[in-house]
């Protein structure tokens, strides 16, 4: 099984964006250290906000079947749609994503149909528009399983908040 190193997890999500004619210089790195599992990069798109979530599997670890996440939202703007990035899609999951009612995202990468394991890569790009003026700020949230199986969850980190003016 294959380690991605946080740097070419940058690269793979900045030729991500540019196939979809985003522009890819305002997308920052996702994760500085080699322990990061989980990271958000956010970037200013012509539609509003792109803020994607990358997965980087540790050697250490069991490759997770699923993955819920709970996304951290400080800021003036609203979900609009998601889609499943190269590694969701490799393993023929779905993403869903339940607005909470105290402004977070649950973030689901799943499917029904297969217990194929997720591999290192993106996962998946939320859309968001601003509904109104001021800085913004993503936030993986902790928690105690993120991952099923439970085996994978050994050795989970989550990188930083992700800030946009």
């Amino acid at each position: 099984m294959m380690d991605f190193h946080p740097r070419l997890l940058a690269v793979l999500l900045a030729i991500s964006a540019c196939e979809r004619g985003e522009a890819s210089a305002d997308i920052p790195h996702v994760g500085t250290e080699q322990s990061t599992t989980l990271a958000l990069a956010a970037a200013e798109t012509p539609g509003g906000i792109a803020v994607d979530i990358a997965y980087a599997r540790q050697a250490s670890s069991e490759a997770p079947r699923m993955a819920e996440l709970l996304i951290d939202v400080d800021g003036p703007v609203a979900h609009e749609r998601s889609e499943r990035l190269d590694a969701a899609a490799r393993a023929g999951k779905d993403v869903v994503v339940l607005p909470r009612d105290d402004g977070s995202l649950r973030v689901l990468v799943f499917t029904t149909q297969n217990l194929t394991r997720l591999d290192s890569g993106p996962l998946a790009r939320l859309h968001l528009r601003r509904t109104g003026p001021g800085p913004v700020r993503f936030e993986l949230v902790g928690q105690p399983t993120i991952f099923a199986p439970p085996e994978a969850n050994t050795a989970v980190t989550l990188g930083p908040a992700v800030s946009l003016p």
